[in-house]
């Protein structure tokens, strides 16, 4: 009975921490996602969008944990990915950066998002034949992907 009253926890709260974070409160959403944690420690989604609300805020040291506790939960999931590697690149991990834009690249479930993040972390790393890759990649997913034009061309 506990378990499941765990999981019920879990889900109403990670309910409540989507529409808080989809209208923008994010002091909501990360005190609705730390209670999921709280039921359900492993929990990828619950771990991926306290990341997300820490890098968000401008607290990238704060994100990488969560980030990295998602990535061993689902290490192929390509917004995790995503944002891991811009934390990284932007806590000056490069290297581990480009290695996560790598697994993007290769990524079946790879969105334009995704592969624009990818493409900035190669940019940011001087890498600018794989961000060029990338960001073409990005626009053949979708052509209006307007930040991957604008970061192509200025790389034209």
């Amino acid at each position: 009975m506990a378990g499941s009253d765990s999981a019920a926890v879990a889900g109403d709260a990670f309910q409540s921490g989507v529409a808080a974070l989809s209208d923008g409160r994010l002091d909501d959403a990360a005190e609705a996602f730390d209670k999921v944690l709280g039921a359900q420690p492993a929990h990828a989604a619950a771990l991926y969008n306290m990341g997300v609300i820490h890098y968000h805020a401008g607290r990238p040291g704060k994100a990488e944990p969560y980030l990295r506790r998602a990535l061993a939960q689902r290490p192929e999931h390509a917004d995790t990915l995503s944002v891991a590697a811009a934390v990284l690149a932007e806590l000056g991990n490069l290297e581990e950066a480009e290695a996560l834009a790598h697994k993007i690249l290769s990524a079946q479930n790879a969105d334009a998002a995704a592969l624009n993040s990818a493409g900035q972390v190669f940019s940011h790393a001087g890498k600018s034949g794989l961000a060029e890759d990338a960001y073409r990649r990005a626009l053949w997913l979708d052509p209006a992907y307007r930040p991957a034009a604008l970061a192509l061309y200025s790389h034209l």
